[in-house]
């Protein structure tokens, strides 16, 4: 224990109890002995554990100490819970039933969940805790230490160990006990692996592909995970055998992905619910974030999960799998799933770059500005009109601020045809080679200089109906070319793409009615990074909604729309229900033939 973890320990305790504790403790008591005293006081086993502890920390309790103070944790990536809501939590758990014997807190930090289940539970006979940061398990001891001295009445057998949970300390083997119903009850880190693994922290599970992703899923994004998940999910294997239960603080895109994988993991887990709390106030941190509780069978269990609130009581809404299918409402989803399908036009992701500072430009009078302020005198044959999501808020755009260099017209295309029919384009980009060069990401490995990713024959369609895949609520809007080009759109947006504008305005008008609307509701999770994805939307089955909405209702809605005449022809609207031409039209948008060529070919 290092000075400062001793004045830690020491600063916790009020006169009476450090009083108390030289009279038990006296001048001349071995180790073993100080410990066995402790225990007796407080049943916290192995207070001290080297004989220099043990004598520094008697001469610290006849003198003064110093504030508390308090160290960084970012490599661990924790967020230590205040004791008012560790209280709320038990005081929860408590009116939902449970009566543990057996406390077991995985990261139990400074052991306010310990503290607060002491409090609330009386059932409890046994505490395990682990820690891996050797101040916080000083400053734990210190605090059950002082709470014990306190408040006798709430002593129990308790044993706080230094440790990495994913080293396996936490089963029923290890804990080595049977003595009836189990809360594992804990805070764990918020953080993902990649975060962890970037500050060069230690506290990581082995790496290994946990989740069974295959190709680029498994070396992309996909493979990113909360640590927080690793963990439910070794906790939930690890106690698979005993009488149990897990309650644990999340965000919201943790619970999410545990109740998702319930179907493919087959995880041994009922009873699942989910208790939101302000994790801003608690916390200072911009994430949805909720209680998690479960039940841990012998058995494979529940595949959905109840929502409801921390402190109020509200009616709950229910998640998880109807079906085949995963929803954010089940209730919802049973009045809306009529369209549930796959649609048949194929939505496509905006044009990704990861490099706005050269790639994207603004319009100043007669010339162009990219992103780090430099006039940009190139061709115009490559430079076409950008909408990004913050654009997308009107049902017709038709004012734009940016525009985008396209250097491709299909993924994978070569791009040096570009220095004979743009040289004054081809000179800007090489100028900017080393920032296209340093792009992370692994889709620009091994291909053609200035590559674009998310291009093909649908970017180059005059009108396109799109949507932000980060807005918290469904909208729609048509994009008509802008100064004879069609637009283009960013990677953070959804688009269909259309020959005529009696099209897309029948699309406009199919996915902002009320079907649509609902049905979206009810399956997509708003506080998600990016609610609304490719996947998303091609569970939307036009021909279905358009068995729903009549044409008279497109006509009506299209006629309320400010600052737009858009009309369409019956031709339009069986183009896109008919099945045959929605077969034709999903070909022709999958090919890479290109549609539009703005300048000269190689």
């Amino acid at each position: 224990m290092s000075e400062m973890m001793l004045e830690e320990a020491v600063c916790l305790l009020d006169a009476s109890q450090k009083a108390a504790l030289r009279k038990g403790l006296g001048r001349s008591t071995p180790r073993k002995r100080a410990n066995e005293v402790v225990a007796s006081l407080t049943g916290i086993a192995d207070f001290f554990t080297s004989d220099v502890d043990w004598q520094e920390f008697r001469e610290a309790i006849a003198a003064d100490t110093p504030e508390l103070m308090q160290e960084s944790a970012q490599e661990y990536g924790d967020f230590q819970t205040p004791l008012s809501l560790a209280r709320a939590v038990c005081q929860k758990l408590f009116d939902e039933g449970y009566r543990p014997k057996v406390l077991v807190e995985p990261t139990c930090g400074k052991g306010n969940f310990i503290i607060a289940a002491l409090e609330t539970f009386p059932t409890i006979r046994k505490v395990f805790g682990l820690e891996i940061q050797e101040g916080y398990v000083a400053e734990c001891k210190a605090r059950l230490q002082a709470t014990l001295l306190s408040r006798p009445e709430l002593k129990r057998q308790v044993e706080i160990q230094r440790g990495n949970i994913f080293a396996g300390a936490l089963t029923t083997t290890a804990l080595n006990t049977d003595e009836g119903e189990i809360l594992i009850l804990g805070n764990p880190p918020w953080v993902t692996n990649t975060v962890l693994s970037a500050l060069e922290s230690t506290n990581l599970p082995a790496k290994s592909n946990f989740k069974k992703h295959a190709g680029l899923d498994a070396i992309t994004g996909k493979s990113n995970f909360d640590i927080a998940e690793f963990i439910l999910l070794q906790l939930v294997r690890g106690f698979t055998r005993s009488h149990a239960s897990i309650a644990m603080l999340c965000k919201n895109t943790v619970i999410r992905n545990l109740v998702a994988g319930t179907k493919e993991q087959a995880l041994p887990i009922s009873n699942l619910r989910a208790f939101a709390f302000d994790a801003g106030k608690e916390f200072g941190v911009a994430a949805d974030a909720s209680l998690f509780v479960a039940d841990i069978t012998n058995e494979l269990g529940a595949k959905t999960c109840s929502m409801s609130n921390l402190s109020e009581n509200k009616p709950p809404r229910v998640f998880g799998w109807a079906g085949k299918h995963f929803v954010a409402d089940v209730a919802r989803y049973k009045k809306a799933r009529e369209i549930e399908g796959v649609c048949s036009v194929v939505w496509r992701q905006g044009v990704k770059h990861d490099c706005s500072e050269v790639m994207e430009l603004t319009k100043e009078s007669s010339h162009w500005r990219n992103g780090a302020g430099e006039v940009v005198n190139v061709e115009h044959d490559r430079i076409f009109p950008l909408a990004k999501s913050s654009d997308l808020k009107e049902h017709v755009v038709t004012t734009l601020r940016r525009a985008m260099i396209v250097t491709q017209d299909a993924i994978g295309e070569d791009t040096t045809w570009l220095k004979q029919a743009n040289p004054r384009l081809w000179k800007y980009l090489s100028a900017h080679a080393d920032a296209l060069d340093a792009r992370r990401s692994v889709i620009y490995n091994d291909k053609p200089p200035f590559s674009i990713f998310g291009v093909g024959d649908y970017s180059f369609k005059p009108y396109k109906v799109a949507m932000s895949g980060f807005y918290k609520s469904s909208h729609f809007s048509l994009l008509p070319p802008a100064d004879g080009k069609p637009v283009m759109l960013d990677d953070t947006c959804y688009l269909l793409g259309f020959d005529s504008l009696g099209q897309a305005a029948v699309a406009l008008g199919l996915l902002n009615s009320q079907p649509v609307q609902d049905f979206l509701k009810s399956i997509v999770f708003p506080d998600a990074k990016r609610p609304y994805t490719k996947d998303v939307l091609m569970r939307i089955d036009l021909r279905k909604v358009a068995s729903l909405v009549s044409p008279t209702s497109i006509r009506n809605y299209l006629s309320q729309l400010e600052g737009a005449e858009l009309g369409f022809e019956e031709a339009d609207f069986e183009f896109l229900v008919s099945p045959e031409l929605l077969e034709e039209q999903t070909m022709f948008l999958m090919e890479r033939r290109p549609a539009y060529h703005a300048g000269r070919r190689r």
